[in-house]
């Protein structure tokens, strides 16, 4: 007679939620750790430096998992695609670690919680999609949440705030070609693929302002690596374990971390404006 399989046991969605959330709770907690990494590291080299060794370090730390991707692998078949998404992939790293390192943590993330509302607009005009009219409500909400955070007029615009703003834009780019992308490939060859198109297009601009770090530099560089690496692992668990629609809601816990690591290590006191532009965002 033939051997049935065992059935698996149902998942509960109670618990899946729990462990997702967990997940994704600790990847937030990481990526605010990460943003005070890159800030530290940036007081011994040039932030465009940060960005390069990030990039090579990624890839060094994802060799292990090349026995997992499809080799040979045909790049050419989709280098547009990868060469697009490398490009506003370094843009949208170069403007984030500019942010983090020149203005409060706590305001870096509030206005990068417009991610979403710059995603939303792209989909519309590249890829043709529907938006209704609750959405367009939200995004104008979502908006009128980012001048409250910036307040032009009343405080000065700076450099690095303008960076938060494009590093969001350049990230939703980055998610559209990923959406693209993902019809064909998986997670692992869309990470490894597009870190090796980013090393040499971070190395570039880096070149111009390049100092060798010393051995603290060089300590705080691996610790931004390493943080990035673990993040993104922690994101995968996450995505994982419960549907995105489900998770996504635990990435506001960004703010809150940023919030206390700001506080604990720079003696940044958010600013009530922050707190209420990026409620306003969040809940648009």
């Amino acid at each position: 007679m033939p051997v049935r399989p065992v059935p698996s046991a149902p998942v509960d969605p109670g618990r899946a939620l729990i462990v997702g959330g967990l997940w994704m709770t600790a990847a937030c907690g990481m990526l605010a750790l990460l943003a005070a990494e890159i800030r530290m590291a940036a007081q011994h080299v040039h932030p465009l430096e940060v960005v390069f060794f990030r990039n090579l370090f990624g890839v060094v730390l994802m060799v292990p998992m090349l026995r997992r991707l499809p080799l040979p692998y045909d790049f050419r078949r989709r280098w547009t695609l990868f060469g697009l998404r490398g490009l506003t992939s370094f843009l949208a790293m170069s403007t984030w670690f500019f942010a983090v390192a020149t203005i409060p943590l706590a305001d870096a993330v509030a206005l990068n919680f417009t991610l979403p509302l710059f995603a939303t607009l792209l989909a519309v005009i590249t890829l043709g999609e529907t938006v209704r009219a609750r959405r367009w409500t939200a995004l104008a909400v979502g908006f009128a949440g980012t001048l409250v955070v910036l307040r032009p007029g009343f405080t000065e615009v700076s450099a690095g705030t303008i960076a938060a703003l494009a590093s969001a834009l350049f990230m939703a780019s980055s998610a559209i070609s990923i959406r693209r992308m993902a019809a064909h490939d998986g997670p692992a060859v869309i990470t490894f693929w597009s870190n090796i198109v980013m090393t040499p297009i971070s190395l570039i601009p880096a070149a111009f302002v390049w100092t060798w770090p010393g051995w603290e530099g060089w300590a705080w560089l691996l610790l931004v690596g390493a943080t990035a690496i673990i993040a993104q692992i922690f994101l995968s668990r996450a995505y994982a374990a419960a549907p995105t629609s489900a998770v996504m809601p635990f990435d506001f816990t960004r703010l809150p971390f940023a919030v206390l690591i700001g506080l604990a290590f720079f003696d940044e006191v958010p600013d009530p404006w922050t707190l209420v532009g990026a409620t306003v965002i969040i809940g648009s």
